[in-house]
C-alpha cells in the first residue's frame, strides 16, 4: 500500500471448496482496484497467482519450496508508461480456474500448502513500487475425507472378562466443538475390575519431499486434549460413563489428504482395569475429522428447487368443485 495509491486484490470470495470429482475444478473471478490519489505513471502492471509447498526436513531448519502451480496476467507493459488521473478509480477484471486435482491448503508447524494472488506495479522513479497480495483458502468436502474407518460407535469384549461399547453422536468436528463420548461396560469375571476412561485427542501429520512424493521427510503425533474418568459397576456389574470431549478451539491444521501433506485426527480411548491384580490397559481407536467448519449433510447434496406448497382443502375446492352424478335407487325385497 502507498500513500500516493490504494492498491488491492479484491475477490467475491476467500474460500473455495473442491469437487467431489478430482476432475472438476473451480473458478474464481475478481479483479485488481487501483485508485491514484494523484496522477501516477505506471510502466508495468501484472497479476501472478501462485500455489506453493514448504517443508522443513526432519535433521535441520532448512525449509525446501516448490510452486506446484502458477499463472499471471499483463494489464499493462510499456517503456513509457501510462499515467493514471488521481481520483479515477480503475478496475481490471480477471478469472480464474482451478483444476480439480490440486491439494487443499495446510498450514502445519513444518509445512504448508499455501495458494496467493500477488500484484505488481512497476511506476516511475518519483513513486515506490506498488504490490499487493491476497491469499486464498482451498478447501476439500468432508465427504472426500470421509471412508468406512471413520466409525462412530465401538464394541468388544476383552479377554473374556468385560465387553464394552463406546459411541460418538459424529466424526465430523470443528475447531471449539464439544461432543459427548459415551461409555458402557459389564463385568463378566470376578478377577476384573474397571477403573478409569480417558480420551485423548491425537494429531498425526506426515510430510512428503516436493522432489519425491513417496519419500517422507517428516512424521509425528501429538496430543491436543486429554480428559478422563472414574469408572463404577453397579450390583449387576454395569457400568456407564460419559466424558465430554473438546476440540481445541485454537486448532489451525485441518485434515488432509495429498501427495504432499497428510493430516488425520484420532480419539484414543484408553480403558485401565485391574485385571488380576495387575494394571492393564485396553486401547480403542475411533477416527475423526477436524474441518474449518462442520457441513452436515445439507450442505453436500446438489441445489434442487424448493416446492411450492400445496393448497388448501378450501382453496382446491373453488379451483376444482365437486361434481355429482344422479343417484341409483336401490330396490329392497322384504
Amino acid at each position: 500500500m502507498s500513500r500516493k495509491v490504494q492498491f488491492d486484490v479484491v475477490l467475491r470470495e476467500d474460500t473455495f471448496y473442491k469437487g467431489f470429482d478430482s476432475s472438476i475444478g473451480c473458478t474464481i473471478k475478481g479483479h485488481l482496484s487501483l485508485v491514484p490519489i494523484s496522477n501516477i505513471k505506471i510502466k508495468r502492471l501484472y497479476l501472478k497467482f501462485e500455489g506453493k509447498h514448504t517443508v522443513s526436513t526432519a535433521t535441520d531448519f532448512r525449509r525446501s519450496e516448490e510452486i506446484f502451480f502458477q499463472r499471471e496476467w499483463s494489464f499493462l507493459s510499456h517503456e513509457r508508461g501510462q499515467t493514471f488521473e488521481g481520483g479515477k478509480p480503475v478496475q481490471l477484471d480477471f478469472t480464474l480456474f482451478l483444476p480439480g486435482d490440486l491439494p487443499e491448503t495446510v498450514k502445519a508447524e513444518y509445512g504448508s500448502i499455501q495458494y496467493k494472488f500477488k500484484a505488481y506495479a512497476d511506476t516511475s522513479i518519483m513513486y515506490s513500487n506498488l504490490k499487493a497480495e491476497k491469499q486464498i483458502y482451498l478447501r476439500r468436502h468432508t465427504s472426500a475425507l470421509l471412508s468406512e474407518r471413520y466409525i462412530t460407535e465401538a464394541a468388544d469384549v476383552w479377554r473374556e472378562a468385560v465387553s464394552y461399547y463406546l459411541c460418538i453422536p459424529t466424526a465430523e468436528v470443528a475447531p471449539g466443538d464439544e461432543f459427548p463420548l459415551r461409555f458402557q461396560h459389564r463385568v463378566l469375571s470376578d478377577t476384573i475390575r474397571v477403573l478409569l476412561t480417558a480420551c485423548i485427542l491425537k494429531e498425526r501429520i506426515v510430510y512428503y519431499s516436493p522432489g519425491d512424493h513417496n519419500t517422507i521427510l517428516r512424521e509425528y503425533e501429538k496430543p491436543l486434549d486429554a480428559t478422563f474418568t472414574w469408572c463404577q459397576e453397579d450390583h449387576m456389574g454395569e457400568g456407564q460413563r460419559v466424558i465430554n470431549v473438546k476440540i481445541p478451539s485454537m486448532t489451525k491444521t485441518f485434515d488432509s489428504r495429498n501427495k504432499y501433506i497428510e493430516v488425520t485426527h484420532r480419539l484414543h480411548i484408553r480403558v485401565d482395569v485391574d485385571w488380576r491384580g495387575k494394571l492393564e490397559n485396553v486401547h480403542i481407536d475411533l477416527p475423526v475429522v477436524i474441518v474449518p467448519e462442520v457441513q452436515g449433510v445439507v450442505e453436500e447434496l446438489p441445489d434442487y428447487n424448493a416446492l411450492p406448497s400445496p393448497p388448501s382443502y378450501e382453496e382446491y375446492l373453488s379451483t376444482h368443485p365437486p361434481t355429482f352424478g344422479p343417484v341409483q335407487c336401490l330396490s329392497v325385497m322384504t
